[in-house]
């Protein structure tokens, strides 16, 4: 950590936003308007807020304002007046953030100065590396502060600022910009003008909330918080509807432009506020698979021993299961795994809520925020969508899209559990017996998409778990999970010696190898028995990782239809050594 960067962090102001937002992470942020908040306090957001993003507060309190040159627009407009290296200056996902000095007149907060150029000063803020942008790019400096001091406000934007009519003030926090007041049969109407007005400038639907919940103590009487909000998203939701212009970005920009893969909630394979689907037939248990993995996350112990998690609260909404069943079933899996049954809540809803209407989504917003969850888990799929049908994308995609305002607004990972299924010929006879259900739209919406299916056996309650998507990590081999008599899943021990990824890492080093060569090779490799070797080689062929070949007294190995990946469970990219610039 370059000490420079810590010491200039204590001459400003700085402030926690939500991982990959521009939203706060904190219920007010307005008393760092007006103070520095300390090293401690950062630390503690820190540990709080993991994989948070930052913001620079403008204006009197860290003696800087922003310029923010935003889009086609405000490039050339930085490159016109050759600013390029004279201040210092922040990369965005659109533009540049420049710092200067505050002129000596008030300074308020606006937008369109020009075409591409905002501002940010008193009550105000920016977004600062090492934050990462919401489309995955990562916010980075171009000139760091802490080697080239703001200079002063050029002379250029002097004759903007004068054109008062050309700025319009966004009030954040600033009670002396607030609107008056309205009666009672005035209220809707006006917060929908007010809200219209304030998300068409740039303000996202939860700045906009905290503005007009401030507006809303001066109306006569204040309307419920609840009916505000509810006018406001809905004011959002058509502002996002309106056709937005396409940016072009060059091949040259965009091979510059580094991938940030998102901090994991399970390692390699589901980021915080990632999307999960889980598929499998009735009967298969996944509902017993997603309350393992949400205990091993509040008690941050690897999942099935393998997958290391970052500790978390879990939401579990089930609108399946009856409330003595799922305290029953928690009641084993808590003593099979020795944990606690602190960071767990559930919710047995009443009626099956439609989390396509936004005010169930908006309520159930408030709960993860209550108990500060990192993972929702809803069970199952179709409790919680009110479709016509199952298998239209069109109508599933609008759905799932409108349930990704949950993650975006919380920062909480999602896992949805669905029922499966049958699979296609193609993949039956690769051993593939489950795939997710309906509408192809979950599979593209889904950062990881797993599938539960069982695996016959007189002696064992065996399950195949597939993963079937992994978005952020390279493809992982499918599991054979053991459940024991206190409903907690392991892997098998087999697998443990000899697991299919490595068989079909010898297969693919060398395709069309002889079952005898194999059998030893895998033997060599592990130190597995002859008979463990042919076991794994036939659980390989049935999990589609390996083709089997009869020509005729020879049987030989081949590369099979599913893609196993060939890097350990753990393992997750890297940032090429480069240090990661926190606000300690």
């Amino acid at each position: 950590m370059d000490p420079r960067a810590v010491s200039w962090a204590d001459s400003v102001s700085v402030i926690p936003l939500k991982p990959r937002d521009k939203k706060p992470a904190l219920d007010s942020w307005t008393e760092y308007q007006t103070r520095k908040a300390t090293r401690e306090e950062r630390d503690e957001w820190r540990k709080r807020f993991p994989g948070c993003n930052w913001g620079l507060v403008c204006g009197k309190v860290s003696n800087v304002v922003a310029l923010d040159f935003d889009g086609e627009a405000g490039k050339t407009l930085f490159a016109e007046h050759r600013l390029h290296g004279k201040q210092p200056t922040n990369l965005t996902g659109k533009g540049y953030h420049g710092l200067f000095l505050p002129p000596d007149q008030t300074l308020k907060n606006g937008v369109r100065i020009v075409d591409g150029l905002d501002i940010r000063s008193d009550g105000g803020y920016i977004v600062i590396p090492p934050s990462i942008h919401p489309s995955g790019s990562k916010y980075a400096w171009q000139v760091a502060p802490w080697m080239l001091p703001p200079p002063p406000l050029p002379n250029w934007v002097t004759p903007l600022l004068d054109k008062r009519k050309n700025v319009t003030p966004l009030p954040i926090g600033s009670p002396d910009g607030l609107p008056p007041g309205v009666g009672e049969g005035r209220r809707n109407q006006t917060a929908a003008q007010y809200a219209g007005r304030y998300l068409a400038k740039g303000l996202s639907a939860e700045e906009t909330f905290q503005v007009l919940r401030a507006w809303n103590g001066k109306n006569t009487p204040p309307m419920p918080e609840t009916d505000l909000r509810s006018v406001i998203f809905s004011i959002a939701r058509k502002e996002a509807a309106k056709d937005v212009p396409i940016e072009v970005i060059g091949a040259a920009e965009l091979v510059r432009t580094r991938f940030q893969v998102p901090p994991m909630r399970i390692k390699p394979f589901l980021p915080s506020g990632g999307k999960a689907v889980l598929a499998g037939n009735s009967g298969t248990g996944k509902t017993l698979l997603a309350q393992n993995l949400a205990y091993s996350i509040a008690s941050e112990i690897p999942l099935f021993g393998r997958f290391d998690v970052v500790k978390g609260n879990i939401l579990y909404v089930d609108s399946e299961s009856t409330q003595d069943l799922t305290r029953a079933r928690i009641g084993k899996i808590r003593q099979g795994l020795n944990v606690a049954h602190a960071g767990v809540s559930f919710v047995f809803p009443s009626k099956r809520p439609d989390l396509g209407i936004p005010r169930n989504r908006e309520d159930l917003c408030r709960k993860i925020e209550q108990e500060k969850a990192a993972l929702l888990i809803l069970d199952s799929f179709l409790c919680f969508a009110n479709l016509k049908s199952e298998n239209d994308n069109s109508e599933v995609r609008a759905w799932l899209e409108n349930l990704s305002d949950i993650p975006k607004a919380t920062g909480a990972a999602l896992l949805i559990l669905d029922h499966a299924a049958k699979a296609s010929p193609e993949r039956a006879k690769a051993g593939i017996g489950v795939t997710a259900r309906g509408a192809g739209a979950k599979h593209d919406w889904a950062d990881v998409v797993l599938t539960f299916e069982e695996k016959k056996n007189e002696h064992k309650f065996l399950r195949t778990l597939r993963f079937a998507k992994t978005r952020f990590c390279a493809p992982l081999p499918s599991m054979i999970l053991e459940m024991d008599g206190n409903l907690v899943f392991t892997p098998t021990s087999e697998d443990e010696i000899c697991p299919p990824f490595t068989v079909r890492q010898a297969v693919d080093e060398t395709p069309g190898i002889a079952a005898g060569k194999l059998y030893s090779l895998l033997m060599s490799l592990t130190g597995c028995s002859d008979k463990t070797a042919k076991k794994a080689t036939a659980r390989a062929v049935e999990l589609g990782s390996i083709r089997r070949e009869e020509r005729s007294k020879y049987v030989n190995f081949y590369p099979g239809l599913v893609k196993s990946g060939l890097f350990p469970n753990n393992s997750e990219p890297t940032n090429g050594g480069q240090k990661v610039l926190d606000y300690q």
